[in-house]
């Protein structure tokens, strides 16, 4: 699944028309830039612009995050 800059993969993916989510699983991996996030489920939400990872009960979610440059922005 592609949106913008985010691209969610895994094995299965299943999309809820009526709550508008696609919930992901298998190995799902969660791109957006540098940033990636795995789990082994990902719901996102395509109303809300965001997304939920999940891990199994003996997984962990693992993420690697990069800060963006804030610099130059108004706040």
């Amino acid at each position: 699944m592609t949106e913008g800059e985010r691209i969610v993969t895994g094995e299965t993916a299943v999309f809820d028309q009526d709550a508008r989510k696609i919930t992901m699983t298998g190995g799902a991996v969660m791109r957006e830039g540098a940033n990636v996030i795995r789990g082994d489920r990902i719901v996102v939400f395509l109303d809300e612009n965001r997304g939920v990872v999940d891990s199994g009960e003996n997984g962990r979610v693992t993420a690697t995050i990069y800060p963006g440059d804030d610099r130059g922005k108004k706040r």
